[in-house]
């Protein structure tokens, strides 16, 4: 399933409360209080620098309790100076009882509240949309490792691939200008194990090493991730939490 999903932004110290405005109407309280790292359940931010540029082009998702929160949701935004991007409304496109919202952050990520029959329980980011370089080499890379991260295809067409991991989802469209620095992680329910094996297929995949297996007692004792760069260069992990 996934993980965590982690923005670099611009300007930390300013974004941080008006996520914590804008992430509250949804019932997603901050759990984590670093400064460097402030954590929302399974999405969280960083400051850019010179080696890790802001985050651009992401589409993230958030699922909504109800449709009033995703009324709240926009209506914070705005109130936090961030841009609409669509208003409260259904989108029968995606599916028939899908009702979101959709805002700009500073940086221009796109951000969504929604809810729909399919709310996802165990977490709080629903999807996660991004636009490649090149489809083909974006499906290769994560198709080589779906079992160790536990991810099964849910769209594969020309234009669409859509990874379904647990309750939430992650897309990948063509696109002229690719999205670009974020970082995607999903926990697997095999072990370190699992891990390693994505590892080695991520990086027999054409993915670059990033990170080798191992434990991370810096973000908790028993947290073991590995980490490769996909072909657009976002940051993917797979982790084991031996808590």
């Amino acid at each position: 399933m996934i993980d965590h999903v982690t923005l670099r932004v611009t300007d930390l110290d300013a974004v941080r409360p008006a996520y914590d405005a804008v992430l509250s109407t949804l019932g997603i309280a901050r759990n984590v209080d670093d400064p460097t790292l402030p954590e929302w359940r399974d999405f969280s931010l960083q400051q850019t620098d010179a080696e890790h540029p802001v985050t651009t082009g992401a589409h993230v998702g958030f699922v909504a309790p109800d449709r009033a929160a995703v009324d709240a949701f926009h209506a914070a935004g705005l109130a936090a100076g961030w841009r609409d991007a669509g208003p409260p409304g259904p989108r029968p496109q995606y599916l028939p009882d899908y009702y979101g919202a959709f805002l700009l952050d500073p940086d221009g990520t796109s951000l969504e509240a929604v809810h729909h029959g399919r709310r996802r329980t165990d977490g709080h980011v629903d999807h996660v949309w991004l636009r490649v370089g090149d489809l083909a080499a974006t499906r290769a890379f994560y198709t080589a490792f779906l079992e160790p991260a536990g991810l099964t295809v849910g769209i594969d067409s020309p234009d669409h691939l859509l990874l379904r991991a647990g309750g939430g989802s992650v897309s990948f469209v063509p696109g002229e200008r690719p999205s670009a620095h974020l970082h995607l992680a999903f926990s697997s329910s095999g072990g370190e194990p699992a891990v390693d094996a994505f590892h080695a297929a991520a990086l027999a995949a054409g993915g670059v090493d990033h990170g080798p297996p191992g434990r991370r007692p810096i973000y908790h004792p028993g947290y073991y991730g590995a980490f490769v760069l996909d072909p657009d260069g976002h940051n993917v992990e797979v982790v084991h939490h031996d808590r």
